[in-house]
């Protein structure tokens, strides 16, 4: 969660998320549907470096925004 917080404000800090924009941190454990966005995230990574298999099945139902800095 830290490294994920050092992200939000690296981010911040260059422009790429409003600073108004709230960000929360839930526990999987209380939310198991929190895995969901892990998973579309994971296999976004993956196809960026050359690995698509995972997001060609999520393809027809995410929307992926590229954000340049």
């Amino acid at each position: 969660m830290q490294r994920d917080r050092r992200t939000i404000d690296a981010l911040r800090g260059r422009g790429g998320l409003p600073r108004g924009m709230r960000v929360d941190h839930g526990n999987p454990l209380d939310e198991p549907m929190l895995w969901i966005a892990d998973q579309v995230v994971g296999a976004a990574g993956d196809a960026h470096t050359g690995d698509d298999r995972w997001f060609r099945a999520l393809a027809d139902s995410v929307e992926l925004v590229r954000i340049e800095l």
